[in-house]
């Protein structure tokens, strides 16, 4: 008989129901109602994860193996372990049924082979999901009181700011201690140049240019993006707070935690709450909007002349990079290199000349952003350069049976990404370990909330602090790695590419962009533009060409 033990628990501590408690009690219960059978036991433990969903990695792993029918029980020490959600629960145990798997609590003692064991099992879980929802309005209720206060309760301290720490003592005579902002009167500049600018500009896009073609950059010592200006020129914490602010977040309907008659502009607010999953801004009902202890940097009429600026401005795409209009032009898209500084070079004056025919420019990202205080290469003529290399290519350009291969070899990649299985599992664990932090740091913000030790407030901050860190550098590592194909020009082009050339030798039968720029992309590595010359570097070892081919435009 195959076995699973499933196990959870909210990381903090070692102490209540721990995973090595829950599994020696599982282990218990078999042995004593399965004196006489032979079992193969395998262990599934979800560590820091909630059960107010099922998005857990072993819980998922634990569920394939009930769908490839590899398990005949699942056992777990409470019903709670698995789910605290009707509805997620509901779904669970309809796969189990299905697939004729025994679902085995032991705290509770179900046999869901019996009519009362699965009614019991579904008044529990009632009771089960009551109680998530009242923990889940207690951490609301408790976050509030601690907005109140307006304490800093942790996570990526604002541009401008400082996180200090402020002692104090109590009525009993013990020293505690609290987090606030402090200014940081560098950063304070900074951020308020930003403001100046996006208000003389207009636009965040021309903020970016200015910070860039003035060398300034964020305490991280890199240049400033769309995004990260944004968020600046919309964060709360930086505004003066104001009566006209206090009706603005009403009307809003955020949940302001102070009445209007403690407005006082010496201090700035503090919101929590506003960003959810992946950094993504919540809507704002969520909100919580308290007075803050600190100073604040940007004038209410300031602030909210920029809130008002944003709204109307829908020239700009928020929360992406200007996008590299490549459908309709540019065979090199994704492949073309400036030689001088290596950043990727993007199509821009995209024209439709006389005779019908596209004309478009490559240009040096890094100069196109900083309008050319960070490279000052000569730009690229698209439509002069595409068909040059191109032809050039046709005489460089492998035998017909490598080609074929090399296009196979792809097709196997997509059919069976085993071949290609350690990168791929590179990718799932970065992601994996980045899915398992988020995770943790939601479990830690909940606990947080409901937290009144003062150092075990201080040692949970450390810990999301930490975490947030690590977030951030797989995230770019993440980023790094992942390469994906075009969907418009994917996989679907393969089958027509290798047809065309098994029934030619000649590339230019390859009539379609589409198809051209696919073809290139599983060929060439990338290509380097120099003004005078350009080095192509293949990737198919065959033709020995990895240090490169110079192509004279």
């Amino acid at each position: 008989m195959k076995v699973a033990i499933y196990t959870r628990k909210s990381k903090l501590t070692d102490q209540g129901d721990s995973i090595n408690m829950q599994i020696d009690y599982c282990k218990r219960y078999i042995s004593l109602n399965h004196p006489d059978e032979v079992l193969h036991i395998t262990t599934y433990s979800d560590e820091g994860f909630s059960g107010g969903n099922i998005d857990r990695p072993d819980f998922k792993k634990m569920m394939t193996a009930v769908k490839a029918n590899a398990l005949d029980i699942i056992i777990c020490y409470r019903l709670d372990r698995i789910s605290r959600n009707i509805a997620d629960f509901s779904i669970t145990y309809q796969t189990l049924e299905k697939h004729h798997v025994q679902f085995i609590s032991v705290k509770e003692q179900f046999d869901t082979s019996t009519p009362i064991g699965r009614a019991m099992l579904n008044i529990a879980l009632v009771f089960s999901q009551m109680e998530r929802e009242t923990i889940a309005e207690r951490i609301r209720d408790n976050l509030k009181s601690l907005a109140e206060k307006g304490q800093w309760l942790g996570g990526t301290t604002p541009l401008g700011y400082v996180s200090q720490k402020v002692d104090y003592t109590t009525d009993k005579g013990r020293t505690k201690h609290y987090f606030e902002l402090a200014l940081k009167e560098d950063e304070a500049e900074t951020v308020k140049l930003i403001y100046n600018q996006y208000h003389k500009l207009g636009s965040i896009t021309q903020v970016e240019y200015y910070l860039i073609a003035h060398n300034i950059k964020t305490r991280n010592n890199k240049y400033f993006s769309p995004n990260v200006i944004r968020n600046i020129l919309i964060n709360p914490s930086y505004c003066a707070a104001t009566l006209e602010v206090y009706h603005y977040f009403m009307n809003l309907g955020c949940n302001v935690t102070f009445k209007p008659e403690q407005c006082n502009p010496e201090f700035a607010l503090i919101a929590f709450n506003r960003l959810g999953a992946n950094k993504v801004l919540r809507q704002p009902e969520a909100w919580i909007i308290a007075l803050g202890s600190h100073k604040p940097i940007i004038e209410a009429y300031e602030w909210l002349k920029t809130q008002q600026l944003i709204q109307t401005n829908h020239t700009y795409n928020f929360g992406k990079c200007r996008s590299d209009k490549t459908s309709k032009v540019g065979m090199l898209s994704k492949l073309l290199y400036c030689g001088k500084c290596g950043a990727p070079m993007r199509i821009t004056n995209q024209e439709i000349l006389a005779d019908g025919s596209k004309s478009y420019i490559y240009r040096c990202s890094n100069k196109l952003r900083s309008k050319g205080s960070l490279c000052d290469i000569v730009n690229a003529k698209g439509h002069y350069l595409d068909p040059l290399i191109w032809e050039k290519l046709q005489e460089l350009a492998p035998t017909k049976e490598e080609l074929i291969e090399r296009l196979i070899q792809k097709s196997h990649q997509f059919e069976k990404p085993s071949l290609s299985k350690s990168h791929l599992n590179n990718v799932n664990d970065l992601q994996s370990q980045y899915d398992a932090n988020t995770s943790k740091i939601a479990n830690l913000l909940e606990v947080l909330a409901i937290t009144s030790h003062t150092a075990t407030r201080h040692k949970l901050l450390e810990k999301i602090e930490v975490l947030e860190k690590n977030n951030n550098q797989l995230q770019l590592t993440i980023t790094k790695q992942e390469a994906p194909l075009d969907k418009e020009e994917g996989i679907h082009n393969i089958d027509r590419i290798y047809k065309t050339i098994t029934k030619t030798s000649a590339l230019s039968e390859l009539s379609t962009l589409a198809e051209r720029r696919f073809l290139l992309q599983q060929l060439i590595t990338r290509i380097d533009w120099y003004e005078a010359h350009v080095d192509v570097f293949f990737n198919i070892s065959s033709r020995n060409l990895h240090t490169g081919s110079k192509i004279t435009p």
